[in-house]
């Protein structure tokens, strides 16, 4: 009976079913930076290097997609690629330290 409240319960709170941790890869709803941010917030610090490298390929992705949508390619681009995935990575960060006791 317990189950099946918690169930309902959520399904109430989630009605979409959607997961922001990722059971089935172990990670931060599926992003690829999300098992580094994991580690990294468990205090692993090897995981250092994993998010540094996600970080720098996820700016390399942004700044690719501005420069097809017109931004000139010059420091701006490359400054707004790097704040934009830091900004991604800390909310990831973020998300996996205040989630990290929530996992189930």
């Amino acid at each position: 009976m317990r189950q099946l409240l918690k169930n309902r319960e959520s399904q109430m709170s989630n009605p979409y079913g959607f997961k922001w941790i990722s059971s089935q890869a172990d990670r931060l709803g599926g992003l690829p930076s999300g098992d580094s941010a994991e580690a990294l917030v468990k205090g692993e610090s090897s995981a250092l290097p994993r998010v540094l490298f996600h970080t720098i390929g996820r700016a390399g992705l942004i700044g690719a997609s501005l420069a097809v949508a017109g931004l000139p390619a010059d420091r701006k681009l490359v400054r707004y690629s790097l704040a934009s995935a830091v900004g991604i990575e800390a909310f990831v960060l973020v998300w996996s330290w205040w989630n990290k006791d929530k996992k189930s």
